[in-house]
Protein backbone atom coordinates (compact mmCIF):
# COMPACT_ATOMS: atom_id res chain seq x y z
CA UNK A 1 0.00 0.00 0.00
CA UNK A 2 1.05 3.56 -0.65
CA UNK A 3 1.69 6.52 1.89
CA UNK A 4 1.13 9.11 -1.07
CA UNK A 5 -1.93 10.55 -1.79
CA UNK A 6 -3.48 8.77 -5.24
CA UNK A 7 -5.35 10.47 -7.66
CA UNK A 8 -6.81 7.63 -9.64
CA UNK A 9 -8.35 5.22 -7.05
CA UNK A 10 -11.72 4.67 -8.77
CA UNK A 11 -11.97 3.61 -13.04
CA UNK A 12 -11.01 6.06 -15.41
CA UNK A 13 -12.09 6.55 -18.91
CA UNK A 14 -9.71 7.45 -21.35
CA UNK A 15 -10.86 9.18 -25.04
CA UNK A 16 -7.19 7.50 -26.43
CA UNK A 17 -7.51 10.52 -29.19
CA UNK A 18 -7.73 13.32 -26.93
CA UNK A 19 -7.26 14.28 -23.68
CA UNK A 20 -10.06 14.19 -21.74
CA UNK A 21 -10.02 11.92 -18.81
CA UNK A 22 -13.11 11.34 -16.95
CA UNK A 23 -12.95 8.99 -13.57
CA UNK A 24 -16.23 7.63 -11.98
CA UNK A 25 -16.27 7.15 -7.74
CA UNK A 26 -16.42 3.34 -7.15
CA UNK A 27 -19.33 3.52 -4.67
CA UNK A 28 -18.96 3.24 -1.24
CA UNK A 29 -20.82 1.30 1.52
CA UNK A 30 -22.97 3.01 3.95
CA UNK A 31 -20.59 4.04 7.22
CA UNK A 32 -23.83 2.54 9.44
CA UNK A 33 -24.06 6.33 11.36
CA UNK A 34 -26.77 9.11 11.00
CA UNK A 35 -25.88 11.38 8.18
CA UNK A 36 -26.10 14.34 10.92
CA UNK A 37 -23.70 12.33 13.10
CA UNK A 38 -20.19 13.17 13.10
CA UNK A 39 -19.20 12.80 16.51
CA UNK A 40 -17.30 9.43 15.59
CA UNK A 41 -17.16 9.45 11.71
CA UNK A 42 -14.00 9.58 10.42
CA UNK A 43 -13.40 11.92 7.55
CA UNK A 44 -11.14 9.03 5.49
CA UNK A 45 -13.25 7.05 2.87
CA UNK A 46 -12.27 3.40 2.85
CA UNK A 47 -11.20 1.74 -0.58
CA UNK A 48 -13.38 -1.33 0.01
CA UNK A 49 -15.44 -3.35 -2.63
CA UNK A 50 -19.36 -2.49 -2.72
CA UNK A 51 -21.24 -5.21 -0.90
CA UNK A 52 -22.73 -8.33 -2.11
CA UNK A 53 -24.64 -11.43 -1.54
CA UNK A 54 -21.48 -13.28 -2.76
CA UNK A 55 -18.93 -11.31 -0.99
CA UNK A 56 -16.56 -13.55 0.89
CA UNK A 57 -14.67 -12.49 4.05
CA UNK A 58 -10.95 -12.41 3.72
CA UNK A 59 -8.38 -11.19 5.69
CA UNK A 60 -5.90 -9.07 3.90
CA UNK A 61 -2.92 -6.54 4.31
CA UNK A 62 -4.71 -4.22 2.19
CA UNK A 63 -8.24 -5.12 3.78
CA UNK A 64 -6.40 -4.15 7.42
CA UNK A 65 -4.55 -1.19 6.26
CA UNK A 66 -7.79 0.29 4.68
CA UNK A 67 -9.31 -0.30 8.61
CA UNK A 68 -6.31 1.35 10.24
CA UNK A 69 -6.72 4.53 7.86
CA UNK A 70 -10.05 4.88 8.36
CA UNK A 71 -9.82 4.36 12.03
CA UNK A 72 -7.17 7.33 11.90
CA UNK A 73 -8.81 9.20 9.09
CA UNK A 74 -6.24 8.34 6.70
CA UNK A 75 -2.54 8.46 6.57
CA UNK A 76 -0.64 9.94 9.36
CA UNK A 77 1.28 13.13 7.51
CA UNK A 78 5.26 13.42 7.76
CA UNK A 79 3.84 16.99 9.53
CA UNK A 80 1.91 15.16 11.98
CA UNK A 81 4.62 12.93 13.11
CA UNK A 82 7.10 16.08 13.08
CA UNK A 83 4.80 18.04 14.83
CA UNK A 84 4.48 15.04 17.67
CA UNK A 85 8.05 14.87 17.78
CA UNK A 86 8.55 18.59 18.11
CA UNK A 87 5.48 18.87 20.98
CA UNK A 88 7.49 15.79 22.87
CA UNK A 89 10.85 17.33 22.67
CA UNK A 90 9.26 20.80 24.46
CA UNK A 91 7.78 18.27 26.91
CA UNK A 92 11.15 16.44 27.98
CA UNK A 93 12.98 20.21 27.78
CA UNK A 94 9.93 21.34 30.13
CA UNK A 95 10.00 19.10 32.09
CA UNK A 96 13.14 16.57 32.60
CA UNK A 97 12.42 14.86 35.79
CA UNK A 98 9.13 14.01 34.49
CA UNK A 99 10.72 11.64 31.94
CA UNK A 100 12.16 8.42 32.30
CA UNK A 101 15.26 7.51 30.22
CA UNK A 102 15.59 4.03 30.49
CA UNK A 103 11.75 3.07 31.25
CA UNK A 104 8.23 4.59 30.99
CA UNK A 105 7.57 3.23 34.78
CA UNK A 106 6.23 -0.02 35.94
CA UNK A 107 3.77 -1.92 33.81
CA UNK A 108 1.66 -5.29 34.98
CA UNK A 109 1.26 -7.75 32.51
CA UNK A 110 -2.16 -8.30 32.38
CA UNK A 111 -1.86 -10.80 29.67
CA UNK A 112 -2.32 -12.93 27.41
CA UNK A 113 0.48 -15.63 28.42
CA UNK A 114 -1.28 -18.11 27.14
CA UNK A 115 -2.40 -18.54 23.67
CA UNK A 116 -4.68 -21.78 22.05
CA UNK A 117 -5.80 -20.97 18.74
CA UNK A 118 -5.55 -21.84 15.39
CA UNK A 119 -1.99 -20.78 13.33
CA UNK A 120 -1.70 -21.93 9.96
CA UNK A 121 -4.07 -24.77 10.45
CA UNK A 122 -2.36 -26.13 14.12
CA UNK A 123 -3.81 -25.88 17.19
CA UNK A 124 -1.37 -25.01 19.83
CA UNK A 125 -1.45 -24.37 23.31
CA UNK A 126 2.13 -22.30 23.49
CA UNK A 127 2.31 -18.54 23.99
CA UNK A 128 2.05 -16.59 21.10
CA UNK A 129 3.14 -12.87 20.49
CA UNK A 130 2.29 -10.77 17.38
CA UNK A 131 3.90 -9.88 14.32
CA UNK A 132 7.53 -9.46 13.93
CA UNK A 133 9.48 -6.99 12.06
CA UNK A 134 13.10 -7.68 12.67
CA UNK A 135 15.38 -10.50 14.58
CA UNK A 136 18.65 -9.43 15.83
CA UNK A 137 21.24 -11.65 17.54
CA UNK A 138 24.35 -10.36 18.72
CA UNK A 139 27.40 -11.28 16.75
CA UNK A 140 29.16 -12.25 19.67
CA UNK A 141 26.77 -13.57 21.96
CA UNK A 142 23.96 -16.09 20.89
CA UNK A 143 22.01 -15.42 24.28
CA UNK A 144 21.40 -12.20 23.18
CA UNK A 145 18.98 -11.42 20.97
CA UNK A 146 16.46 -8.66 19.85
CA UNK A 147 13.02 -9.23 18.59
CA UNK A 148 11.10 -6.08 16.97
CA UNK A 149 7.83 -6.18 16.54
CA UNK A 150 5.13 -4.38 14.40
CA UNK A 151 2.76 -3.42 17.00
CA UNK A 152 4.65 -4.01 20.45
CA UNK A 153 8.53 -2.47 20.12
CA UNK A 154 11.43 -3.52 20.47
CA UNK A 155 11.93 -6.42 22.98
CA UNK A 156 15.25 -8.02 24.14
CA UNK A 157 16.43 -11.87 25.95
CA UNK A 158 19.99 -12.43 27.37
CA UNK A 159 19.11 -16.02 27.55
CA UNK A 160 17.81 -17.00 24.21
CA UNK A 161 18.93 -20.33 23.98
CA UNK A 162 16.96 -21.77 27.37
CA UNK A 163 14.14 -23.38 26.83
CA UNK A 164 11.63 -20.31 28.18
CA UNK A 165 14.20 -16.99 26.93
CA UNK A 166 13.06 -14.49 29.65
CA UNK A 167 11.89 -11.36 27.62
CA UNK A 168 12.09 -7.39 28.31
CA UNK A 169 10.59 -4.43 26.59
CA UNK A 170 13.19 -2.11 25.38
CA UNK A 171 11.56 0.64 23.53
CA UNK A 172 8.54 2.00 26.28
CA UNK A 173 10.24 5.23 26.40
CA UNK A 174 10.37 5.85 22.92
CA UNK A 175 7.74 8.30 21.04
CA UNK A 176 5.62 5.61 18.88
CA UNK A 177 5.98 1.51 19.29
CA UNK A 178 4.93 0.46 15.48
CA UNK A 179 8.50 -1.21 14.33
CA UNK A 180 9.72 -0.12 11.02
CA UNK A 181 13.47 -1.87 11.04
CA UNK A 182 16.83 -2.27 13.63
CA UNK A 183 20.32 -2.61 12.77
CA UNK A 184 23.75 -2.93 15.07
CA UNK A 185 26.00 -0.22 14.26
CA UNK A 186 29.97 -0.19 14.69
CA UNK A 187 29.54 -1.38 18.15
CA UNK A 188 26.82 -4.33 19.27
CA UNK A 189 25.38 -1.68 21.84
CA UNK A 190 24.63 0.39 19.10
CA UNK A 191 21.07 0.13 18.18
CA UNK A 192 19.28 2.25 15.17
CA UNK A 193 15.65 1.93 15.42
CA UNK A 194 13.35 2.89 12.81
CA UNK A 195 9.83 3.45 13.55
CA UNK A 196 6.93 2.70 11.23
CA UNK A 197 5.61 -0.22 10.33
CA UNK A 198 5.49 -0.02 6.57
CA UNK A 199 1.60 -2.49 6.44
CA UNK A 200 0.19 -1.45 9.26
CA UNK A 201 1.16 1.77 9.84
CA UNK A 202 1.06 4.06 13.47
CA UNK A 203 3.66 6.70 14.51
CA UNK A 204 6.76 6.67 12.78
CA UNK A 205 8.91 8.08 10.10
CA UNK A 206 11.88 8.33 12.26
CA UNK A 207 14.79 7.15 13.68
CA UNK A 208 16.39 6.72 17.69
CA UNK A 209 19.38 5.71 18.59
CA UNK A 210 20.49 3.51 21.59
CA UNK A 211 24.47 3.59 22.51
CA UNK A 212 24.11 0.92 25.64
CA UNK A 213 21.71 -2.34 24.27
CA UNK A 214 18.15 -0.73 24.32
CA UNK A 215 18.73 0.62 28.37
CA UNK A 216 17.90 4.37 27.24
CA UNK A 217 17.60 6.13 23.96
CA UNK A 218 18.76 9.41 22.49
CA UNK A 219 16.08 11.74 21.29
CA UNK A 220 14.61 10.70 17.76
CA UNK A 221 15.12 11.92 14.12
CA UNK A 222 12.85 12.60 11.65
CA UNK A 223 13.52 11.14 8.09
CA UNK A 224 12.39 13.34 5.72
CA UNK A 225 9.24 13.26 4.69
CA UNK A 226 8.79 9.86 6.14
CA UNK A 227 5.73 8.06 7.88
CA UNK A 228 7.29 4.37 7.87
CA UNK A 229 10.48 2.64 7.43
CA UNK A 230 11.40 -0.80 5.59
CA UNK A 231 14.72 -1.59 6.36
CA UNK A 232 17.73 -0.64 8.32
CA UNK A 233 21.61 -1.07 7.12
CA UNK A 234 24.61 0.61 8.80
CA UNK A 235 27.81 0.16 6.71
CA UNK A 236 30.89 0.00 9.57
CA UNK A 237 33.82 -0.69 7.19
CA UNK A 238 35.25 3.19 7.51
CA UNK A 239 35.43 3.15 11.30
CA UNK A 240 32.26 5.30 11.60
CA UNK A 241 28.55 4.46 11.12
CA UNK A 242 26.94 5.58 8.26
CA UNK A 243 23.27 4.90 8.43
CA UNK A 244 20.85 4.23 5.51
CA UNK A 245 17.21 3.57 6.02
CA UNK A 246 14.66 2.53 3.60
CA UNK A 247 11.40 4.65 3.68
CA UNK A 248 8.10 5.04 2.09
CA UNK A 249 9.32 8.28 0.80
CA UNK A 250 12.89 6.77 -0.38
CA UNK A 251 16.25 6.32 0.63
CA UNK A 252 17.87 8.09 3.00
CA UNK A 253 21.56 8.23 4.36
CA UNK A 254 23.30 9.94 7.64
CA UNK A 255 27.52 10.25 7.66
CA UNK A 256 27.08 11.45 10.90
CA UNK A 257 26.04 8.09 12.90
CA UNK A 258 22.01 8.72 13.05
CA UNK A 259 22.41 12.55 14.25
CA UNK A 260 20.86 14.03 10.82
CA UNK A 261 19.75 12.52 7.18
CA UNK A 262 20.24 13.06 3.42
CA UNK A 263 18.27 12.33 0.74
CA UNK A 264 19.27 9.27 -1.44
CA UNK A 265 17.08 8.76 -3.88
CA UNK A 266 17.38 12.29 -6.22
CA UNK A 267 20.55 13.19 -7.21
CA UNK A 268 22.16 15.97 -8.04
CA UNK A 269 21.95 16.42 -12.12
CA UNK A 270 19.70 19.66 -13.13
CA UNK A 271 17.02 18.37 -13.60
CA UNK A 272 17.24 15.80 -11.25
CA UNK A 273 16.67 12.06 -11.77
CA UNK A 274 14.31 10.42 -9.17
CA UNK A 275 14.28 6.47 -7.66
CA UNK A 276 11.42 5.05 -6.77
CA UNK A 277 10.44 5.92 -3.28
CA UNK A 278 9.44 2.45 -2.26
CA UNK A 279 12.93 0.85 -1.47
CA UNK A 280 13.08 -3.10 -0.91
CA UNK A 281 16.69 -3.56 -0.58
CA UNK A 282 19.90 -1.85 -0.08
CA UNK A 283 23.75 -3.49 -0.47
CA UNK A 284 27.31 -1.89 -1.15
CA UNK A 285 29.85 -2.44 -3.29
CA UNK A 286 32.17 -4.53 -1.02
CA UNK A 287 35.40 -2.17 -1.41
CA UNK A 288 34.01 1.31 -1.47
CA UNK A 289 30.86 2.04 1.06
CA UNK A 290 29.78 4.87 -0.90
CA UNK A 291 28.63 3.09 -3.62
CA UNK A 292 25.43 1.32 -3.25
CA UNK A 293 22.61 -1.02 -5.42
CA UNK A 294 18.78 0.26 -4.27
CA UNK A 295 16.61 -2.13 -5.14
CA UNK A 296 12.57 -0.38 -5.13
CA UNK A 297 9.16 -0.89 -6.81
CA UNK A 298 10.77 0.78 -9.74
CA UNK A 299 14.24 -1.83 -9.96
CA UNK A 300 17.88 -1.14 -9.51
CA UNK A 301 19.23 2.27 -9.19
CA UNK A 302 22.76 3.14 -7.99
CA UNK A 303 24.94 6.04 -7.36
CA UNK A 304 28.38 7.03 -8.84
CA UNK A 305 30.07 7.41 -5.18
CA UNK A 306 30.37 11.14 -5.25
CA UNK A 307 28.25 13.44 -3.10
CA UNK A 308 27.74 17.07 -3.46
CA UNK A 309 25.40 19.79 -1.51
CA UNK A 310 22.52 21.41 -3.29
CA UNK A 311 21.06 22.70 -0.55
CA UNK A 312 20.71 26.06 -2.51
CA UNK A 313 18.53 25.15 -4.36
CA UNK A 314 15.65 24.06 -1.74
CA UNK A 315 13.81 27.16 -2.54
CA UNK A 316 12.73 25.91 -6.22
CA UNK A 317 12.65 22.55 -5.52
CA UNK A 318 10.54 22.85 -1.84
CA UNK A 319 9.68 26.09 -1.16
CA UNK A 320 12.07 26.00 1.54
CA UNK A 321 10.62 23.41 3.30
CA UNK A 322 11.26 22.62 7.09
CA UNK A 323 14.59 20.01 6.93
CA UNK A 324 15.57 20.83 3.32
CA UNK A 325 18.57 22.11 3.76
CA UNK A 326 19.44 19.04 5.82
CA UNK A 327 17.92 16.57 3.59
CA UNK A 328 19.96 18.60 0.33
CA UNK A 329 23.38 19.00 1.96
CA UNK A 330 24.77 15.87 0.68
CA UNK A 331 23.29 13.75 -2.32
CA UNK A 332 24.67 11.51 -4.49
CA UNK A 333 26.05 13.35 -7.43
CA UNK A 334 24.54 10.72 -9.93
CA UNK A 335 22.24 8.09 -10.21
CA UNK A 336 22.00 5.44 -12.60
CA UNK A 337 19.20 3.54 -13.59
CA UNK A 338 20.30 -0.67 -14.27
CA UNK A 339 16.94 -1.62 -15.86
CA UNK A 340 17.34 -1.50 -19.41
CA UNK A 341 16.95 -5.64 -20.24
CA UNK A 342 15.82 -6.39 -16.81
CA UNK A 343 12.11 -7.00 -18.00
CA UNK A 344 10.45 -7.90 -14.67
CA UNK A 345 7.04 -5.71 -14.68
CA UNK A 346 4.51 -6.89 -12.31
CA UNK A 347 1.21 -7.05 -14.10
CA UNK A 348 -1.43 -7.27 -12.25
CA UNK A 349 -3.82 -7.62 -15.62
CA UNK A 350 -3.32 -7.31 -19.42
CA UNK A 351 -6.10 -6.92 -22.45
CA UNK A 352 -5.39 -6.30 -25.84
CA UNK A 353 -7.58 -4.47 -28.51
CA UNK A 354 -10.41 -6.93 -30.32
CA UNK A 355 -9.17 -4.84 -33.74
CA UNK A 356 -5.53 -5.43 -33.52
CA UNK A 357 -4.37 -7.57 -30.59
CA UNK A 358 -1.04 -8.03 -31.33
CA UNK A 359 -0.38 -4.78 -31.45
CA UNK A 360 -2.48 -3.04 -29.30
CA UNK A 361 -2.29 -3.43 -25.41
CA UNK A 362 -2.61 -2.21 -22.38
CA UNK A 363 -1.37 -3.43 -18.99
CA UNK A 364 -2.01 -2.79 -14.91
CA UNK A 365 1.37 -2.38 -12.96
CA UNK A 366 2.18 -3.07 -9.61
CA UNK A 367 2.97 0.43 -8.21
CA UNK A 368 4.10 1.71 -11.74
CA UNK A 369 0.44 3.26 -13.11
CA UNK A 370 -1.08 1.24 -16.48
CA UNK A 371 1.31 0.88 -19.57
CA UNK A 372 -0.05 0.61 -23.51
CA UNK A 373 1.21 -0.34 -26.89
CA UNK A 374 -0.65 2.04 -28.91
CA UNK A 375 0.48 0.24 -32.15
CA UNK A 376 1.95 3.24 -33.90
CA UNK A 377 5.56 1.62 -34.12
CA UNK A 378 6.81 -1.53 -33.95
CA UNK A 379 9.35 -1.01 -31.73
CA UNK A 380 7.84 -2.74 -28.64
CA UNK A 381 7.63 0.69 -26.29
CA UNK A 382 5.24 0.85 -24.20
CA UNK A 383 3.80 4.37 -23.07
CA UNK A 384 2.08 5.62 -19.94
CA UNK A 385 -1.68 5.19 -20.47
CA UNK A 386 -2.54 6.26 -16.83
CA UNK A 387 0.77 7.19 -14.62
CA UNK A 388 -0.40 6.64 -10.94
CA UNK A 389 -0.44 4.43 -8.67
CA UNK A 390 -1.50 0.42 -9.08
CA UNK A 391 -2.99 -0.74 -12.16
CA UNK A 392 -5.05 -3.27 -10.22
CA UNK A 393 -7.76 -4.66 -11.08
CA UNK A 394 -8.97 -4.24 -14.93
CA UNK A 395 -8.14 -2.53 -17.99
CA UNK A 396 -9.43 -2.57 -21.78
CA UNK A 397 -10.21 -1.54 -24.87
CA UNK A 398 -13.72 -0.37 -26.68
CA UNK A 399 -14.76 -3.22 -28.88
CA UNK A 400 -15.73 -0.84 -31.61
CA UNK A 401 -14.67 2.41 -30.99
CA UNK A 402 -10.58 2.44 -31.21
CA UNK A 403 -10.29 5.76 -29.28
CA UNK A 404 -11.83 4.28 -26.41
CA UNK A 405 -9.68 2.62 -23.59
CA UNK A 406 -10.20 2.29 -19.79
CA UNK A 407 -8.43 1.16 -16.89
CA UNK A 408 -8.69 0.99 -12.84
CA UNK A 409 -6.08 2.00 -10.43
CA UNK A 410 -5.79 1.97 -6.66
Amino acid sequence: MKHTVRACVGAAFVLLAGTSVFTQQVPRPSTGFPSNDTAYKSTYKPDLPTPGSDMRVEDTAAGRREWMKELMGGDLSPQFVEALLDAARAERERYPNAFATSGAGAWTNLGPVRSNWIQNGTTITESDTGRLRTILVHPSNADIVYVLTSGGGLWKTSNFLAPRPEWSVKTDSVLGVAGGAVAFGGSANTLYLGSGDPFDGGVGGFVTKSTNGGDSWLTSVKVGGATTVMDVKVDTTSGADVVFVATNAGLFRSIDAGASFSGFGNDAQNPRNTSHVDVRAVVFHPRDPDIAWVGSDGGVVRNDGDFTSIASRCGSLFGNAAQCQTMLSRVPARLYFLNKGLQTMQFYNVSVDPQAPLRRLIGGLQDNGTIWLDGSTNDRVWKPFFPSGDGTSASGFHPTRAAVGFASCS
